[in-house]
């Protein structure tokens, strides 16, 4: 096939996704639109759905030609920057410049895709100040109202950061905080007030779901470019003194940390060492205000297939830079403060009581149906928005499939079982005498991180998306969203919000495609399976459900916990008592519980 051949068949392909899209659009359920009529329904504007979806077509290898593609849809990739600029030339920059920086996130360029160059860029710091500049008042009043309201020791911390960015005064803290007690509060208090005063703030967090808890927040590993693979002991931020990102890391006063016991330490150094290349100095974080958050009570850093010693080893408790932290306490709590004996319960076993734990405190049941009616009643599966503050909580990946495979049988509506594409890719001193039967276990298994080899999708279903795909609109791992329309090779979803304690669905539909992912398995072969970044989102791991608040939730503790801070988390997700219930073995009064005394601090 010819260049012009290859071309008009990817210009094509990505006509024919686009109807798909339109076509989804006039076909999805009424309930699942802003106007119950239907010559009223919000056309899918192609801005609105392209901009994103070319960028997780491009960072997945989806798209046949790039260029070609550009070439054709250039202008309705960037209608809204055109309309918003009354300029064709301008709108077109101002797109490749935003296309840029998402593919940025992923650790990709224009250049890789053969795409054209912005004509000019906007400074980073200017483009973040400018972001802030029209809600200065907004965020003053907020953050009034707001400093009004911190306790004494979140008063405290929060007097001692403004202290340190009045007087240019370098400071590393460290903010401990048990489950609930008012962190991510305090960070948007900082956040607002800073802002309001024309400073530049940066909140950051480990995942790319924490980080959608700040206005403005990303993950700290796409701000300070940490390269992906963490298990290297070099990390090696490609920022520069120079480069725009690292102007504005420079302008920054404040730099935050969310999260950050999730992260290893390799990614803690990977990062100072990126303060101090672009501060020009060798003071610790180049002389900076930086603030680390997060809970050490809750679960580590995942080492694959690491023992007890490996995963404290990898904590950034074990780096040499975390002498250089003021540890400051959160002890009062926020989130239960009405069960207070509850939240003493919850304490205990952070802290490390066991290796036994009575639960004569929490409801119990013993049958599985019996914890899936009182977590997701008949009335609540009917609305999917109602689902987003409840969850079925197992401590293993085996467990939560057969979990969210009942439930989804229980909800009316079209689906769709859509198999993978797998492969092996396998090093050479790897023996791959057998793939047949690798890839037949692979399919059957159920592997962390990757979604299933049989997938099932059904309209109206709560699903969590297994990828970063469009952080700044909070599409990012782990968001939940409701099916929609199920294409054949376009599925589209829209995100779950939880807004002023009300949940709803966005209007906005979000199109997903199949994309490639890979696993190591335990062989030492490589999985790659292309498939829906979709899992059903009625149960999770314990692992999974770090950071979030519920309203109800069910914990399935017929298997015990195997790793530190498991329980603690699980049962840290609500804010009394009689929110939960607990499924127990007959006879069962008690669980497990696992602590790692060497990574509390």
């Amino acid at each position: 096939m010819g260049v012009d051949a290859q071309s008009n068949a990817a210009a094509q392909y990505f006509r024919v996704l686009l109807y798909r899209c339109q076509k989804a659009a006039h076909a999805m359920p009424p309930s699942l639109h802003p106007s119950s009529s239907n010559e009223e329904r919000r056309p899918l504007l192609p801005s609105l759905v392209t901009s994103p979806f070319f960028v997780h077509l491009l960072v997945n290898d989806s798209v046949p030609s790039p260029v070609a593609i550009w070439n054709t849809f250039q202008d309705a990739l960037a209608q809204d920057f055109i309309m918003e600029s009354g300029n064709v030339n301008v709108g077109v920059n101002e797109a490749l410049q935003e296309i840029q920086r998402a593919l940025g996130e992923h650790g990709k360029s224009l250049r890789r895709y053969g795409l054209p160059e912005p004509a000019f860029h906007s400074r980073e710091v200017e483009v973040e100040l400018a972001k802030w500049k029209p809600e200065l008042n907004t965020l003053a009043s907020r953050s009034t109202n707001a400093v009004s309201k911190l306790n004494s020791e979140q008063y405290q911390i929060y007097t001692e950061i403004m202290d340190a960015v009045a007087h240019r005064r370098p400071l590393c803290a460290f903010v401990d905080g048990k489950a609930g007690r008012g962190k991510t509060f305090l960070v948007n208090t900082i956040c607002n007030k800073l802002r309001s005063e024309g400073h530049i703030v940066l909140p950051t967090a480990t995942s790319a779901f924490a980080a959608q808890l700040y206005p403005g927040g990303k993950t700290t590993h796409s701000v300070f470019k940490v390269p992906v693979g963490d298990e290297n002991e070099e990390l090696i931020s490609p920022i520069e003194p120079h480069d725009p990102r690292g102007e504005l890391i420079r302008e920054a006063s404040v730099i935050i940390w969310d999260e950050a016991p999730m992260a290893k330490n390799t990614v803690l150094k990977c990062v100072e060492e990126t303060c101090r290349r672009v501060m020009r100095n060798n003071l610790p974080w180049g002389g900076k205000v930086v603030v680390l958050l997060g809970d050490f009570r809750q679960t580590c850093p995942v080492v694959r297939n690491g023992t007890r010693e490996d995963v404290v080893n990898s904590s950034i408790i074990s780096s040499p830079l975390w002498d250089k932290f003021s540890v400051f306490r959160l002890h009062q709590p926020i989130r239960n403060a009405e069960d207070l004996s509850y939240a003493d319960f919850v304490d205990l076993i952070g802290d490390g009581a066991g290796p036994h734990v009575p639960l004569d405190m929490l409801q119990k049941v013993h049958d599985r149906n019996e914890l899936i009616d009182f977590v997701y009643p008949s009335d609540v599966l009917l609305d999917p928005a109602l689902c987003l503050k409840r969850a079925i909580l197992a401590p293993t990946n085996s467990q939560v499939d057969d979990y969210n495979d009942v439930i989804l049988s229980r909800i009316d509506g079209y689906h769709r079982t859509f198999l993978a594409s797998d492969s092996l890719q396998s090093p050479e001193d790897i023996d791959n005498t057998n793939p047949a039967l690798l890839l037949e276990q692979a399919r059957h298994a159920s592997i962390p991180g990757i979604p299933a080899h049989s997938l099932t999708v059904k309209v109206h279903g709560v699903y969590r998306l297994m990828c970063n795909f469009a952080p700044d609109r909070g599409l990012v791992k782990n968001t939940r969203v409701v099916v929609a329309h199920i294409g054949r090779k376009i599925v589209t979803v829209r995100i779950l919000r939880g807004i002023g304690g009300v949940s709803t669905i966005d209007a906005e539909d979000v199109l997903v495609s199949r994309i490639p992912f890979m696993a190591v398995l335990d062989s030492g072969h490589s999985l790659v399976r292309r498939q829906f970044p979709l899992a059903p989102a009625y149960a999770t791991t314990f692992n999974s459900c770090q950071g979030l608040t519920l309203d109800v939730v069910g914990v399935d503790l017929t298997r015990p916990v195997f790793s530190h801070g498991q329980l603690y988390t699980a049962l840290s997700r609500i804010r009394h008592r009689s929110h939960a219930k607990v499924r127990l073995l007959p006879g069962q009064t008690s669980t497990r519980n696992v602590t790692y005394h060497e990574i509390l601090p």
